[in-house]
């Protein structure tokens, strides 16, 4: 057993170069004992708990999908014991052809993620600022959905590692579906969607080597210093579990009012659970203890009765602001400072209901930004208009063209129109109705009171790519440093930040140190460069 220590060593060097992870012996020791899933938890005896509530004088036969019974579940139909299998056996057949069509197309980003249902309960009427019936009337109560859900990784891969979190919530309004496409950070990594594909590719495996790449990572942030405040906060103390993390909205929208006067709005909902953040050490150990630890977390805590909570709080600006503000308010690269524009809750999230069954609840569960309900509507965003796209177009290709009858997406208020047919076309399809619009027999008509809010707009048509110094990207990110965060925060992000540059090539990450965070302030960027080379000598060693 001589090799055990060197062996260890090797590990922890490998996970420092490529992620950024600390040797155990140079971190403190943890605030609290790692979570080990046991046997005994509610995620681990969910299935005795559902076989007592079904009892076995319940179970009744199986029957195919057509209804018939079948005949067994363990034995082929075939000539005796040794001779050749009948393909006349079409239960078998069934079986393999069901099997091998169980997936659906994964996730190109969010894969892997879990969520809950609960509801949204308003405290603050701001029926002076929109027009929606759900945030109209102290008290009201709307059924929400959520998804939480890290961004590169695969579905089997860890739900706790450091990078980004996609934050989605699901209300179920008596004015339709309205989607908040989130994330658990404030900011996006770019301010333009032509920029989606590659920056997605630069994050994820290597097309040659099929492993994460740090040099492709820092390659991309490097030369697009936008991504300066997503890239602080992914390395803070943020982001590790779905119980914990903050929720914001990223994207500006618009409130209108039934008035026909429009706001611009953000969207903020901060968790009211305890927080605690994870160093880099532990995040490798319960990765490789548990990948799905977030997910049991939640899972465990609702079954425990302990309903996570998020207020819900919105941040108004008025049209006037928006024309005045020194740098582009529906940059999603930027945020809106609580000073400047303060924090305003209206209500509340409750989470305290389990999904029934993954598959449905979750995987087939579509978020989409351009689900929005009267009283709310797009802002100038032009990432906001890129993901209004993208999102349904994307969930056409995975669940198909008629994703929004799947019961989780079906909005709770009868839904008639003139769209018919398509792969899977679940609900009447409309009977025997008129098919086209306008009829003379009775089809449905249109809401003449639901309109868009009229607004004015000029300006040449050009391809722009903001210049960097007009869109001052490092002004919030040093503020956010310096403001937000404590000096030992501040330090922790510096680390982790030397951690994963440290697996880039010398050339790019030396660069990104110059292009990034030396440009916050020269002691962040000198904090960094320190350990981003006590990592790189270390892994030299």
């Amino acid at each position: 057993m001589g090799f055990r220590k060197p062996f260890i060593f090797v590990i922890l060097v490998c996970l420092e170069t490529v992620f950024g992870y600390t040797p155990i012996e140079q971190v403190p020791p943890p605030p609290q004992a790692l979570p080990v899933p046991g046997a005994l938890d509610p995620a681990s005896q969910q299935i005795l708990k559902w076989a007592a509530q079904h009892p076995a004088s319940e179970a009744g036969t199986v029957r195919d999908d057509q209804g018939c019974s079948v005949p067994s579940l363990t034995a082929s139909l075939g000539i005796g014991s040794r001779g050749n299998l009948l393909l006349e056996d079409v239960f078998l057949v069934n079986e393999i052809a069901a099997f091998n069509r169980e997936r659906i197309p994964e996730r190109v980003v969010h894969a892997k993620g879990h969520g809950a249902f609960g509801y949204f309960q308003l405290t603050k009427d701001i029926s002076s600022l929109t027009k929606a019936d759900f945030l109209n009337g102290v008290g009201k109560k709307t059924r929400i959905a959520m998804r939480v859900s890290t961004v590169r990784g695969a579905r089997g891969s860890s739900d706790i590692e450091r990078e980004g979190r996609g934050f989605a919530l699901k209300f179920y309004t008596a004015d339709g579906i309205f989607d908040l496409v989130g994330n658990g950070n404030g900011a996006f990594p770019i301010r333009d969607p032509m920029l989606f594909n590659d920056l997605n590719r630069s994050r994820k495996r290597n097309p040659q080597t099929n492993v994460k790449d740090q040099t492709s990572r820092w390659d991309f942030g490097s030369l697009r210093p936008e991504s300066i405040m997503h890239t602080l906060k992914t390395f803070s103390d943020h982001g590790a579990n779905s119980r914990v993390i903050d929720g914001f909205g990223v994207h500006a929208f618009k409130f209108v009012n039934k008035d026909g006067v429009p706001v611009f709005v953000k969207f903020h909902w901060p968790s009211l659970q305890p927080f605690r953040w994870f160093n880099s050490t532990e995040i490798s150990l319960i990765a490789g203890i548990d990948p799905d630890y977030s997910q049991r977390d939640l899972y465990n805590a609702i079954a425990n009765h302990d309903y996570p909570r998020w207020l819900f709080q919105i941040q108004v600006m008025t049209v006037e602001q928006a024309l005045k503000y020194p740098v582009n308010p529906f940059d999603t690269t930027k945020v809106w400072r609580p000073e400047e524009f303060p924090l305003m809750t209206i209500g509340e999230l409750v989470f305290n209901e389990n999904p029934v069954n993954q598959f449905n609840d979750q995987e087939q569960i579509a978020f989409s930004p351009e689900r929005l309900v009267p009283g709310i509507e797009p802002s100038n965003d032009r990432m906001l208009h890129a993901r209004m796209f993208s999102y349904p177009d994307a969930q056409r290709y995975r669940l198909g063209v008629n994703f929004a009858q799947i019961a989780v997406n079906k909005p709770i208020i009868p839904v008639k129109n003139y769209i018919r047919d398509g792969f899977m076309a679940a609900i009447p399809n409309g009977g025997g109705s008129p098919n086209y619009f306008p009829n003379s027999f009775h089809g449905p008509t249109v809401n003449q009171t639901v309109k868009e809010n009229v607004f004015h707009v000029q300006g040449i048509v050009d391809r722009i790519d903001p210049v960097d110094d007009v869109e001052d990207n490092f002004r919030l990110a040093r503020l956010y440093l310096y403001k937000d965060l404590t000096a030992e925060q501040r330090r922790r992000v510096a680390s982790n930040l030397g951690g994963s540059l440290a697996g880039a090539i010398k050339e790019i990450r030396e660069r990104a140190v110059r292009n990034l965070f030396f440009r916050i302030t020269p002691e962040f960027g000198k904090q960094v460069w320190d350990d981003m080379q006590a990592a790189v000598d270390k892994n030299d060693d």
